[in-house]
């Protein structure tokens, strides 16, 4: 009985240890482009601004809503990725773009800030 009930609570600690490990600490930045040319790769308006890749380095989909991205380590919390959009979950070993053209009314994947050379 004691062995079944320790083995039981083994499952128990190894099944939550891999469910924490699911976490939002596996996004990281993959690439910062911040003089994007006209050859580079444009938003879905056409333009062509500074962007901020993010990969999933995960095995797993990650919800990335409610993260922030900055360009300021003194303001942290700057551009927080908004709740509520089907997009921001990011599928396992993807990557996905945030153009950094301060023009956050342009959808989600547009941050309130810019990059500059």
């Amino acid at each position: 009985m004691k062995k079944h009930l320790f083995l039981m609570l083994i499952m128990a600690v190894g099944c939550c240890a891999m469910a924490t490990a699911q976490t939002r600490t596996a996004i990281r930045i993959n690439e910062v482009m911040v003089e994007n040319t006209p050859e580079g790769i444009a938003d879905e308006y056409g333009a062509h601004h500074a962007w901020i890749e993010l990969f999933n380095s995960n095995f797993a989909p990650i919800e990335i809503s409610s993260i922030y991205i900055t360009n300021d380590k003194n303001n942290p919390k700057k551009y927080p990725v908004p709740l509520g959009d089907v997009n921001t979950r990011m599928p396992k070993r993807q990557h996905v773009l945030f153009f950094a053209d301060g023009e956050p009314n342009k959808g989600t994947f547009h941050t309130n800030f810019t990059l500059v050379p």
